[in-house]
């Protein structure tokens, strides 16, 4: 009996059901992740061939590093800090364009930075063009503020934007790679 009231008084409870509800769209989110990637994956492969699977996981890579420069782990720090003043409006503004403007400033920089490696570096210049697209995931991770969604505890926004865009992402590569 004791069970079956702890279960009654935690399902009555609005912190217990906020929990649940994103740790589920946070599952379903990482299993969109892995899902996604095989099923585009080995079509690529075929389609594109081995070489260009390498460009791509070259250009990845790359991108990758600059991903996590242009981050600077704002994912931690701006969370924790929304999450702290998420009743003051005011506080959460400044928060979000201070975070947006630093991020867009070291997204430029990554990118001259970038520009430099494609004139020096022949393999850069070589795959300039997986690189300069692969780089466009850097302003579409900045416009989208996943780290303001999960300090406010919104992980259904975050989650139904993501299945969306990784939708039309794997769509994308279906139509237009023959």
């Amino acid at each position: 009996m004791r069970i079956r009231e702890k279960y009654n008084t935690l399902s009555n409870n609005q912190d217990y059901k906020s929990l649940v509800s994103n740790f589920s769209y946070l599952t379903l989110l990482q299993v969109a992740g892995y899902l996604f990637p095989l099923i585009t994956i080995p079509y690529l492969s075929r389609v594109i061939g081995v070489e260009g699977i390498g460009r791509v996981a070259f250009g990845a890579a790359v991108i990758t590093w600059f991903m996590s420069i242009s981050t600077w782990g704002f994912n931690y720090t701006a969370t924790r800090e929304a999450a702290r003043n998420r009743d003051d409006l005011n506080k959460l503004s400044e928060i979000f364009s201070n975070v947006f403007w630093a991020r867009s400033a070291l997204a430029f920089l990554c990118f001259i930075v970038l520009l430099g490696l494609i004139i020096v570096i022949s393999s850069f210049r070589e795959n300039k063009l997986v690189l300069l697209i692969t780089f466009l995931t850097i302003p579409g991770n900045i416009l989208f503020p996943e780290w303001l969604f999960q300090a406010l505890e919104r992980m259904k926004y975050i989650t139904i934007l993501s299945l969306i865009s990784k939708l039309l992402f794997t769509l994308t590569i279906f139509i237009f790679n023959k």
